[in-house]
C-alpha cells in the first residue's frame, strides 16, 4: 500500500511481481516422464484391435437375432403371451431387456426405439413417411437452435484439444476417434463403453491420470456447458483468480455423456476464470477433504479414475444444446417398411453395418452411439467368458494393465495463458485501482522500470534474473543459508534480512568467496555442502579454549565448532531410529500427526502416536494444528517464511521427553528389542545402548551410575536378580533415561 520505508522497493515493484505470479496457474502436475508406462501401454494398444475383432464377431452373430427379440418383446408389450418357440430359442432376459425399452415412459426422439413405438399398431407405411418428415423437420430445427444459441468453447471431436491444456499420461495420445471403447478393468464385464469421438482418459486404462484445463472463460456469456462423463472420483471444478485451494469440486458419477451447465463468473469481470477436469490424483483436495466431497478413505485406495468430454459451449439461455438426431437418419434411409418384420430387419441391418465399420476401425460417431446404446441396455452379451479366445485376450489385457505404475502428482505452477498486468491499488484499497504496472522484477536488480518482454507470466525471466551471475544477492543469500545449516548460524546471522537493519556479515570476504564459488560450480548445493564439511572449520572440536571464551564468547569467529540442539524432526527421527521403530520407506502419502483432540470437521484427523514409524518429513503440516512434539522443539509456523529457526531451551521440552507418550512408547519398543537380543551381562547391554544412542561407549563414571540405576529399578519393580536382563520395565526405564540425556539431543 506504500513504498518500502527501509529499502528501495517501491509499491510498483510489488504489483509488477504480483502480475507475474497471478498470471500463472497453480496446477497439479505429474513428476513422471511420458514413457514411464510406455511398454504396458503399447501392449494394451496392440491387444485392443484383437479384442474388438473378437467382440464384433460375437455381436454380429447376435445381431441376426435382433428381429426375433424385438418382435417377441413387442408381442408381450401389446399384451399377448410369448410364443413357445421364442421362450425355447431366445433368452428370456434379453426379451425382458427389449420389453423394458418399449415400456419406457415418454421416450425422446433421440431414443433408438422411438420410431418403433410410434408406428407399432399403426398403418406402418403411411406413419413411417410422416415420421420421416417429422425427423427431418426436427433435425433442421435443432441444428438452427444450436447454431443460434451456442458458441463453441472446445470441440474435442475434431479439433484435438480445442485450445484446452492437457496433462497426464492418459492424454498423451490425444483425443479418441469415434468407436473407441473401454475394457473393464475387473469383474465379468468385457467392455464398459463404446464412445463417439472425444477425449476419454480410460480409453486404454482407468489407472492413467489426466487433467484437462480450459482457456480463460470469456465473460460475455452467462454459462459454460460441458458434455461429459466420468466416474471413480473424477471431478470438475471452476477456478477463479487461479485460486487452487478452491473446494468447488463436483464428482462425475455418470457413465454416459450428459451436459453439465456451469454459471460464468461475470460478477468478477476483472479476474481470470477457467474450468478443469481431473482424475483423482490431480485433485489437490483428495485425500484432505473427504467429508466435504462425501467420499470415504476406502474409495481413494484404488488408483482407478476416469473422465470423458466431447464438447464445451458458451451460451446465455438456460437450456443445454439439443441432440441433432443425426444417428436416427440411417434408420430412415432404408426403404419404407411394410410391416413390423421389415422394420425389425432394418434395426438389425443398421447395427450390423455399424459393427462392420467398427471392426475395421472406421466408425462414425453415429456408429459408436448405436453400439454403445446396445451395450448400455444389455442387448449384446458383454461378458469376458463368452468365448475362450476373448477370455484369454482380456486376461492378458488386465495383466498388462496391472503393470501400470500408480500415478503421482505434485503441486506446481504453469504458464497456460497470455500474461496480464495489474493496477496499483491506491492505499491498498481493492476498489481504488490506479496506474497499471507491467509485469516485472525489482528495479533495484533490473536497473529499469520497464516490464518483462514475455508472452506468459514472466516467471521464467524473473527466475533467470534471480539466478543470474550478475545478481550477487541471490548467491550470497543462498551461500549464507547453506552455511547456517552446516554450522548452526549464518555468516550473516539474520538470513532473512541482508538490509540496513539486518546484522552485518562476520566474515564478508568469506561470504563473497563462497557466493562466487557457488555460482562457478553451477549453483550446486551439494558441492558447496561437501566443501564446507571437509573444511578444518567444520572438523574442529566443540570444546572452547579459555582464551576463546574471553575473545569471542558468542563464537562468531568460529574458534571451535558450535554446539547446538538438534531440530525437532531430527530428535523425533533419532528416537525412532534408536528404538528400532524407524520406517525407512521412501515416498508415499503424508501421515496425520497424533493429536490429543482430533477435529475431523476441520480436517484435523487423528494419526498414530508414532506416525507409523515414518520419518518426520512425512508428517502432515497444516496451518491449524501440527505435531505438538515438533512444535515443542521450535518447529516454525507454516504461515510465515522463516530462514532461521528459533532454538530455545524451555521446561516444556524436558517435560515432553520425560512424560510424553511418544517417548515413553519408544522407550518400551527399544526395551523389547534389547530383550530379544539377550546380552550376557548388564555391562554389555549398557555398552550396546550407549553405542546405539550416542555413538560411543560409556565412560567408567557413567557405567557405574547406570549400573546403580539398574539395581534401583530391580528393587523398584520387585524382580529377582536372575530376571534382570529379561525384565521389560527395567530396560524401558533405562532406555527412557538415555533418551533424556542432553547429549542425545545436542549436536557437537
Amino acid at each position: 500500500c506504500h513504498d518500502h520505508k527501509l529499502d528501495p522497493i517501491p509499491t510498483s515493484d510489488y504489483y509488477a511481481l504480483y502480475g507475474a505470479l497471478t498470471s500463472s496457474r497453480m496446477v497439479m502436475s505429474s513428476p513422471e516422464s511420458l514413457d514411464v508406462n510406455v511398454d504396458a501401454k503399447e501392449l494394451l494398444r496392440n491387444l485392443k484391435p484383437l479384442i474388438r475383432a473378437e467382440l464384433a464377431k460375437q455381436w454380429t452373430q447376435e445381431s441376426i437375432l435382433i428381429p426375433r427379440y424385438l418382435l417377441a418383446a413387442d408381442r408381450v408389450w401389446k399384451g399377448f403371451p410369448p410364443r413357445p418357440q421364442d421362450l425355447t430359442d431366445l433368452s428370456f432376459n434379453r426379451i425382458q431387456a427389449w420389453l423394458t425399452l418399449l415400456e419406457k415412459e415418454k421416450p425422446e426422439m433421440e431414443d433408438l426405439l422411438y420410431p418403433w413405438i410410434q408406428v407399432s399398431g399403426q398403418q406402418i407405411t403411411q406413419e413411417w413417411d410422416k415420421l420421416r418428415s417429422h425427423y427431418v423437420e426436427e433435425t433442421q430445427y435443432r441444428v438452427v437452435f444450436n447454431q443460434k444459441n451456442f458458441r463453441s468453447f472446445g470441440d474435442f471431436t475434431q479439433d484435438g484439444f480445442g485450445g484446452w491444456h492437457s496433462d497426464g499420461s492418459a492424454l498423451v495420445d490425444g483425443p479418441s476417434v469415434a468407436g473407441e471403447f473401454a475394457i473393464g478393468s475387473s469383474g465379468p464385464v468385457a467392455v464398459t463403453s463404446v464412445f463417439p469421438a472425444g477425449i476419454y482418459t480410460h480409453a486404454l486404462s482407468e489407472r492413467l491420470n489426466a487433467a484437462l484445463r480450459s482457456p480463460l472463460v470469456p465473460k460475455d456469456k452467462k454459462f459454460v456447458s460441458l458434455q461429459v462423463m466420468g466416474g471413480k472420483l473424477s471431478s470438475w471444478r471452476t477456478i477463479l483468480d487461479n485460486c487452487m485451494l478452491s473446494n468447488a469440486y463436483q464428482l462425475l458419477a455418470q457413465d454416459s455423456l450428459h451436459w453439465v451447465k456451469i454459471p460464468n463468473r461475470d460478477d468478477q469481470s476483472s479476474l481470470p476464470f477457467y474450468i478443469e477436469l481431473v482424475t483423482t490424483t490431480y485433485n489437490p483436495r483428495i485425500p484432505d477433504r473427504l467429508e466435504s466431497m462425501k467420499i470415504t478413505p476406502e474409495q481413494i485406495v484404488a488408483p482407478n479414475s476416469y473422465f470423458g468430454i466431447r464438447r464445451a459451449v458458451l451460451h446465455d439461455i438456460d437450456e443445454s444444446p439439443q441432440d441433432e438426431l443425426s444417428h436416427m437418419a440411417r434408420l430412415f434411409e432404408i426403404n419404407s417398411p411394410n410391416n413390423l418384420e421389415d422394420l425389425a430387419e432394418g434395426y438389425a441391418a443398421v447395427i450390423g453395418n455399424a459393427l462392420g465399420r467398427w471392426v475395421t476401425g472406421k466408425s462414425s460417431d453415429d456408429d459408436g452411439r448405436w453400439i454403445g446404446w446396445f451395450l448400455e441396455n444389455q442387448l449384446f452379451t458383454n461378458t469376458i467368458d463368452q468365448t475362450p479366445e476373448l477370455q484369454a485376450l482380456i486376461r492378458e489385457y488386465r495383466l498388462a494393465e496391472s503393470r501400470i505404475a500408480s500415478p503421482k502428482a505434485f503441486n506446481g505452477m504453469a504458464d497456460l495463458d497470455p500474461g496480464y498486468n495489474v493496477p496499483i491499488l491506491l492505499a491498498g484499497d481493492a476498489e481504488n485501482p490506479g496506474e497499471v504496472v507491467p509485469r516485472g522484477f525489482l528495479q533495484l536488480i533490473t536497473g529499469t522500470p520497464d516490464g518483462l518482454q514475455a508472452f506468459g507470466s514472466g516467471r521464467q525471466e524473473i527466475a533467470e534474473l534471480i539466478a543470474s551471475s550478475t545478481n550477487p544477492l541471490t548467491a550470497r543469500v543462498m551461500a549464507n543459508r547453506i552455511w547456517l545449516h552446516v554450522f548452526g548460524d549464518g555468516i550473516v546471522s539474520t538470513p532473512d534480512n541482508f538490509g540496513v537493519y539486518g546484522e552485518g556479515p562476520s566474515h564478508p570476504e568469506l561470504l563473497d568467496y563462497l557466493a562466487s564459488r557457488f555460482i562457478r560450480e553451477g549453483w550446486s548445493i551439494k558441492k558447496l555442502i561437501r566443501f564446507l564439511v571437509l573444511s578444518q572449520t567444520f572438523q574442529q572440536s566443540s570444546g572452547p579454549s579459555s582464551e576463546s571464551l574471553i575473545i569471542d564468547p558468542l563464537n562468531r569467529l568460529l574458534s571451535h565448532y558450535p554446539v547446538r540442539r538438534l531440530e525437532g524432526e531430527s530428535i523425533r527421527d533419532a528416537i525412532l531410529a534408536v528404538s528400532g521403530r524407524l520406517n525407512r520407506t521412501m515416498y508415499g502419502p503424508s501421515i496425520q500427526p497424533h493429536r490429543e483432540e482430533p477435529k475431523d470437521y476441520r480436517g484435523l484427523h487423528q494419526g498414530p502416536l508414532d506416525g507409523d514409524g515414518r520419518r518426520s518429513v512425512y508428517l502432515k503440516v497444516t496451518r491449524h494444528e501440527g505435531s505438538r512434539f515438533l512444535e515443542t522443539f521450535d518447529f516454525p509456523s507454516p504461515t510465515i517464511t522463516r530462514g532461521k529457526r528459533n532454538s530455545t531451551n524451555v521446561p516444556s521440552q524436558a517435560l515432553v521427553l520425560l512424560n510424553g507418550p511418544f517417548v515413553i512408547e519408544q522407550a518400551g519398543f527399544w526395551a523389547d528389542g534389547l530383550i530379544r537380543i539377550l546380552e550376557p551381562t548388564v555391562d554389555s547391554r549398557l555398552d550396546s545402548m550407549f553405542r546405539t544412542a550416542l555413538g560411543r561407549l560409556p565412560n567408567h563414571g557413567e557405567r557405574d551410575q547406570f549400573k546403580k540405576l539398574v539395581e534401583k529399578l530391580v528393587d523398584l519393580h520387585k524382580i529377582g536378580s536372575e530376571q534382570i536382563l529379561e525384565n521389560r520395565e527395567v530396560w524401558k526405564d533405562v532406555a527412557h533415561v538415555i533418551l533424556n540425556l542432553k547429549e542425545f539431543i545436542y549436536f557437537r
